[in-house]
């Protein structure tokens, strides 16, 4: 009895290891065999997020909380070591914090795990819009 509970005991992690593995295998082969367009889209006033089998999220942009970690207060947590840099070049290699109301995850997270690229990658590719966004958001 011992002997049949310590083996059950050992291969019960493996076979939940494997179960999420397996899920995990199938959301990717899903994303890839998707016959529609999967990435991001973006103008002046709507950010949208299309993740193929996994719905797709539309943002409007004069709600997006758009910050670079040198704009946090000391008393906030959420520059981290970024925080740091010198701007000028928070400018040229992060992507900046985007939250929107009412969305659990940061809207700049979903486009990196989405697009699977570092922060300087995808912002030399939005920062124009990103800068607009903000000034529309500033003249608000």
């Amino acid at each position: 009895m011992a002997v049949d509970l310590s083996f059950v005991m050992i291969s019960l992690p493996l076979c939940l290891a494997s179960l999420v593995m397996l899920w995990k295998t199938f959301q990717l082969l899903a994303m890839v065999l998707w016959p529609g367009f999967v990435g991001i889209t973006f103008d002046t006033h709507r950010l949208s997020i299309i993740r193929g089998p996994f719905g797709s999220r539309c943002y409007e942009t004069k709600l997006l909380d758009i910050r670079y970690p040198f704009e946090f207060s000391a008393d906030e947590m959420e520059g981290h070591v970024e925080a740091f840099l010198p701007k000028q070049q928070q400018y040229e290699t992060l992507l900046p914090r985007m939250r929107y109301p009412g969305s659990s995850a940061g809207v700049d997270r979903l486009i990196q795990q989405l697009l699977r690229r570092c922060d300087g990658e995808i912002a030399v590719v939005m920062r124009p819009m990103i800068e607009q966004w903000r000034a529309l958001n500033s003249s608000q």
